[in-house]
């Protein structure tokens, strides 16, 4: 009971953390995309803009993206060690059940 809770709430982690890691993946060529155009402005705007976006680009990659990145690769890991854990908990026990002699009913 207690490996299944535990690998409801990893898969449930896997699914939360690969859903930020493409959010943070496709908005990261959005930002870029504004980068570019912020580069056809006037020189103040330009100036602004490009710092802002570079602060952006760096929060989303470094404070989102990359750190959804390693906990998808890490919680991928731990789910797939549980669930050979729990595979071959199983087999083991079919396998004791299968080789334990059979008691005939008395009546």
């Amino acid at each position: 009971m207690l490996i299944n809770m535990n690998y409801d709430y990893l898969k449930a982690l896997h699914i939360i953390f690969v859903v930020t890691w493409f959010a943070g993946l496709f908005y990261i060529v959005r930002l870029f995309i504004y980068h570019v155009e912020a580069q056809e402005k006037g020189e103040d705007e330009k100036r602004i803009l490009s710092s802002q976006f570079k602060i952006m680009q760096r929060r989303l990659w470094y404070g989102i993206t990359w750190p959804s990145a390693k906990d998808v690769t890490i919680k991928r890991r731990r789910l797939l060690s549980i669930l050979l854990i729990t595979c071959l908990i199983v087999k083991t026990l079919k396998k004791s059940i299968e080789t334990t002699p059979k008691r005939e009913a008395t009546t």
